[in-house]
């Protein structure tokens, strides 16, 4: 089940026996300052937004946008 934190609403994210259409693993590589990889990193399973604020960007400066995501997951594991 996912619950929308604003409404209070819950729903099922998937079929039983399906996976879920919402949640996905996320890789995080360690790499240090010249893109060499310093760790093996881990593997973060069946994971899903859980909070997004507003990009925020400048029109004049031409930089990159910028959103804080928080994410939940299921399961970490360390990458083989």
């Amino acid at each position: 089940m996912i619950q929308n934190h604003d409404t209070g609403a819950m729903a099922s994210d998937g079929s039983l026996g399906q996976p879920s259409l919402i949640r996905i693993p996320i890789d995080v590589i360690p790499v240090d300052a010249n893109g060499v990889i310093t760790k093996r990193g881990w593997t973060f399973q069946g994971c899903f937004i859980h909070s997004l604020n507003s990009p925020k960007f400048s029109q004049t400066s031409g930089e990159a946008y910028e959103a804080a995501v928080g994410l939940k997951f299921m399961k970490r594991v360390i990458r083989t």
